[in-house]
């Protein structure tokens, strides 16, 4: 018996992609336009291409002139925390006050590398908070292995627009207490992994109104796609997983996840 084939593109009217990397994609071989295009096809909503450093932003930006429901986030990555923060956070800064960016992020802490002092990511952690009180924007956060520390930061903030716990892979205690804060949890392709079976209880318990998707491409592909290049095209695998999982339609799913998505970045642009 052959192993079943999974196509290279899935996706459902109206979905949103929460949280991706462009470039990235492009690095690894990915046709972006050929990806819009299919995706302007399937009438696909609205993709936000996370920040992860402050030197590319205006290739970034160039993208969007490929895609009409594309928006970006404009932060320092925790991995890339170091050199001159003053400096780094004033260029920022400019970049949250294009019209095209909605967020402040990805930012966060992440011990699984242990490249970066933690003292450091906290340092820059702290400033970009600092910096989307002082914008006004929601936030995106990056949060690996420093579950008690994120928080502990988080909730020295009164963050003016909220946010949302990118590629949540915590356990439902956890999920509770980011929920508490008022923030978003967005799930990606890790979700669907069998060992994942943590995430997938804290995906459970997420109410309809604050679940978000994502593909984090080009990394982290769904079940169906693993060991290939990730990319938003994709998503339709994630959603339909979470969907099953939390007894809903994928229509329905699609649905809570676009408003969502509405309600956190693009009303926020409003205000």
């Amino acid at each position: 018996m052959s192993k079943k084939k999974y196509p290279p593109y899935h996706v459902y009217q109206g979905l949103t992609d929460s949280h991706t990397h462009l470039l990235h994609m492009k690095e690894k071989g990915i046709d972006l336009n050929e990806l819009f295009e299919y995706l302007s096809s399937r009438d696909f909503s609205w993709i936000l291409d996370a920040g992860v450093k402050e030197t590319d932003f205006s290739e970034r930006l160039a993208l969007s002139s490929l895609y009409e429901g594309l928006y970006f986030s404009a932060g320092i990555h925790p991995e890339d925390a170091g050199g001159n923060l003053t400096d780094r956070r004033e260029i920022l800064r400019n970049q949250c006050r294009h019209e095209k960016v909605i967020a402040v992020g990805e930012i966060g802490l992440d011990y699984y590398w242990k490249d970066i002092e933690p003292a450091v990511q906290k340092d820059f952690f702290a400033a970009m908070l600092e910096l989307a009180c002082e914008e006004n924007l929601p936030v995106i956060i990056h949060n690996r292995e420093a579950d008690r520390d994120c928080l502990d930061m988080l909730n020295c903030y009164s963050l003016p627009k909220g946010g949302v716990m990118h590629c949540f892979s915590s356990d439902r205690s956890y999920a509770g207490k980011i929920l508490d804060r008022g923030f978003y949890l967005s799930f990606a392709g890790n979700v669907t992994y069998k060992s994942a079976l943590n995430i997938q209880e804290a995906a459970q318990y997420t109410p309809k109104d604050r679940i978000l998707v994502e593909t984090d491409a080009p990394y982290l592909s769904p079940q169906q796609r693993r060991g290939r290049t990730n990319h938003t095209g994709q998503i339709g695998y994630t959603l339909d997983f979470l969907a099953e999982l939390r007894q809903e339609t994928p229509e329905e799913l699609t649905d809570n996840t676009r408003i969502n998505f509405q309600k956190l970045f693009l009303e926020a642009m409003k205000n």
